[in-house]
């Protein structure tokens, strides 16, 4: 059976990482390994991460990897530092505040090779936690047959619930960009090297909805700064991309 690594970028998400990694562990398609890099959090997400492993029956254990670093890179570092260590044919982006789908990996790697696809995107929906009670809200569809350019990326697109062949590992994430369009750009970066998109069109990803998304600044002087500085960014990079 092909072996499948779930992919988890993580900084300062003691808060919402032990329910991340166990949706991860919880899936039906069992083969898979759990690989987590944590950006020199400052809080006790990598504390949370080795409490679950130390529970788990030995042959789980090794399912479950965590790389810490002292200094913090970035999200696209992380995603990068993660993309360049996978071993197993297939891998899955996750978020750490983020969850799945007990089915996720077991249906996104029957369409991707059903295919033959190069990634696969389900539809995600948004839930938010109110007095230890989640609250599911809109469900964010996606139509990849609409994928042409960045803007219909841009507003059309569920990166994160990208299910991809190992071979993508040769397409870098930009790490000059930090408020959430690296990943957008990635996915832009491969339809110009035209790779195949495949979707689900099931709800397979939950986004958790806060105030605190990794890579956000949400002081508003700076963020706006920081906006327009990367929107200004973002087209310099497609200019590289097209060339």
């Amino acid at each position: 059976m092909d072996e499948v690594t779930v992919l988890i970028p993580a900084y300062n998400r003691e808060k919402y990482i032990q329910e991340c990694v166990w949706s991860a562990l919880g899936q039906t398609y069992p083969h898979l390994r759990v690989l987590i890099y944590d950006d020199g959090s400052t809080d006790e997400t990598v504390k949370r991460i080795l409490d679950i492993r130390r529970n788990l029956p030995l042959t789980r254990k090794k399912q479950i990897e965590v790389i810490s670093d002292s200094i913090r890179h970035g999200v696209g570092f992380a995603r990068n530092y993660l993309l360049k260590r996978v071993k197993t044919p297939y891998a899955c982006w996750l978020d750490s505040d983020d969850l799945m789908a007990s089915n996720r990996v077991e249906k996104q790697l029957a369409k991707i090779k059903a295919g033959p696809f190069d990634i696969v995107f389900s539809y995600l929906r948004r839930f938010s936690v109110v007095k230890k009670k989640r609250e599911y809200r809109d469900v964010v569809k996606i139509d990849v047959e609409k994928y042409s350019d960045f803007n219909s990326l841009r507003f059309n697109t569920a990166c994160a619930s990208g299910f991809f062949r190992r071979e993508l590992q040769q397409y870098d994430f930009d790490t000059r960009l930090t408020l959430g369009s690296e990943d957008v750009i990635w996915l832009y970066s491969l339809l110009k090297a035209n790779k195949k998109v495949g979707l689900v069109p099931e709800v397979l990803y939950f986004y958790r909805f806060h105030g605190q998304r990794i890579g956000r600044d949400k002081a508003a002087s700076i963020y706006q700064k920081r906006k327009n500085e990367e929107h200004q960014l973002i087209a310099q990079i497609i200019r590289e991309i097209k060339r």
